[in-house]
């Protein structure tokens, strides 16, 4: 059961976060938190979203796990009022069916079997050398000019000159960025290069306000990390991106 209120607009936010990948996931109700997660259908990209009961004006639970139809009630939410109206939200203690009033509508949907929904864990233990932390709008600019142009961009990262290069071309042009530690805002390095998605990426972006602080973890042709925090610290955001595998082909 998960009874909460909360403003229309910072309901829509978080649910966005989740919503990157996927028009469904898995929403695991626990006292005090609850967590969205799932995986794209390419096994490319995972996320997983940690919302602490103190983001909500009031927040009730019990223990359980359900599957969220979250594209469709990012729909609603844009229907039912402006962002600063109160919304409140309740599943039943069955986990079959999500209510919602706000200013005197009421909307019922029916939830979606979690089990259907991948979730895997498998990255949860991964050790990744290299970490970066940079502030959103450089995320926001450097990505922005690669979206629409390249298919892949790679990292690489520099033990010595303590610095990240991003290098992505095609047929007509290159990409090649690179962030000093003098723009970085933390940074651990070892020297490491992996290959990613740049659609990937880029819908990322269009959830990332320039203020916040992203953090980018990888490894030699390992996944990425890229995480970042909202709501005082209440709400922990983490996408997890597939490599590109070189099969030699």
């Amino acid at each position: 059961m998960l009874a909460l209120t909360v403003d229309v607009g910072k309901l829509k936010r978080i649910l966005t976060y989740g919503g990157v990948f996927v028009d469904e996931c898995k929403l695991q109700i626990k006292e005090g938190c609850i967590e969205m997660s799932a995986i794209d259908e390419r096994q490319i990209g995972m996320m997983s979203v940690v919302v602490e009961d103190d983001v909500f004006d009031s927040f009730e639970s019990k223990s359980g796990t359900a599957g969220l139809p979250i594209g469709k009630l990012i729909d609603v939410l844009e229907i039912v009022g402006g962002d600063s109206s109160q919304v409140r939200l309740y599943i039943d203690d069955d986990l079959e069916d999500l209510s919602l009033s706000c200013n005197g509508l009421d909307y019922t949907m029916k939830l979606v079997n979690p089990d259907v929904i991948d979730t895997s864990n498998s990255v949860d233990d991964l050790s990744l050398g290299a970490t970066i932390v940079l502030p959103g709008d450089i995320f926001n600019e450097v990505v922005t000019g690669m979206g629409g142009i390249y298919s892949f961009v790679e990292f690489k990262f520099d033990e010595e000159t303590e610095s990240a290069e991003l290098f992505a071309e095609n047929k007509e042009s290159t990409f090649n960025p690179v962030l000093s530690k003098d723009e970085l805002l933390k940074y651990e390095m070892i020297d490491c290069n992996a290959t990613y998605r740049v659609e990937y990426l880029d819908q990322i972006r269009s959830v990332v306000d320039d203020e916040l602080n992203i953090a980018i973890q990888s490894d030699d042709e390992h996944p990425a990390r890229i995480k970042f925090k909202t709501d005082g610290g209440n709400c922990s955001t983490e996408y997890v991106l597939a490599p590109r595998v070189d099969t030699g082909a």
